[in-house]
């Protein structure tokens, strides 16, 4: 499943970078502002700011079920899955604060280091760190803090190393976050894995590649009235939850079944 999430992935973005199969398929808001924004003039309602609002009452939803089905019962689910919805509270949240950061600059905001001003560029890299590591905090369980500083922060550079233009950020970010995760995922132990979220995992972010295409050949007409960019970010948080409920219970019906995992610690 990771495997074919990242197959996924690298295709889709190989797309959006290249304009394949032709430019003329992709929605014009989106290839002037690199993601699907509405409201641009507006402090309070571009598409940006929406998405801090949806993530931060998504994060504390998701912080809602973690502390009442999770937090202090033994065994409640296996380590990875214990580890992912703990972890996507502030991932999720990070993720908001990201766009709120954004939200200054709805049209773009060059995510580069300058050489003509490192005050800001340092400020701008701190940010994107923080940013990226509170991602991977919920796409990378099990990681240790170590490993997701290395990746969140190779993740910032890579805005510098590959010249990614303000067009371009979301793009690069959507491929950095999962392939950083399909990685991370696939270098698990066997022990780690023995749980049905490992399994679903994937094919639960395969509606987030969708609504991404959708966002940038269907902006204009689909999800700008909703909330542009907005939308992507819900998904995100949406398919989390319902991840956490379905495998909850795939877990349960094995254990019923006579299912056996190994000690999970």
């Amino acid at each position: 499943g990771n495997v074919l999430l990242l197959t996924c992935t690298l295709t889709v973005t190989a797309c959006m970078l290249n304009k394949w199969p032709n430019e003329e398929l992709f929605d014009n808001n989106w290839l002037t502002n690199g993601f699907c924004v509405s409201n641009p003039e507006s402090t309070w309602t571009n598409s940006h700011i929406l998405s801090f609002y949806a993530d931060t009452v998504l994060a504390l939803i998701i912080g809602y079920i973690y502390v009442t089905e999770i937090s202090g019962r033994k065994d409640a689910v296996p380590p990875i899955h214990e580890a992912l919805i703990r972890g996507s509270i502030m991932g999720v949240f990070g993720h908001g604060l990201g766009h709120l950061n954004l939200s200054l600059e709805p049209t773009g905001m060059d995510l580069r280091m300058r050489a003509d001003d490192i005050s800001a560029s340092i400020k701008l890299t701190m940010m994107n760190v923080f940013g990226f590591g509170s991602i991977f905090l919920g796409a990378m369980p099990l990681a240790s803090k170590k490993k997701v500083l290395v990746f969140a922060t190779l993740a910032t550079l890579g805005f510098t190393l590959l010249d990614i233009a303000p067009k371009l950020n979301f793009v690069y970010a959507q491929a950095a976050i999962y392939t950083a995760s399909a990685f991370s995922m696939l270098s698990l132990s066997s022990n780690q894995k023995d749980a049905a979220l490992y399994s679903l995992y994937p094919y639960f972010q395969l509606p987030v590649l969708v609504v991404g295409i959708l966002e940038s050949t269907g902006c204009e007409k689909i999800l700008a009235p909703i909330g542009g960019h907005a939308c992507f970010d819900s998904i995100i948080a949406v398919s989390t939850i319902l991840l956490h409920f379905i495998s909850t219970h795939m877990d349960k019906q094995l254990k019923g079944d006579g299912y056996v995992t190994k000690k999970r610690l």
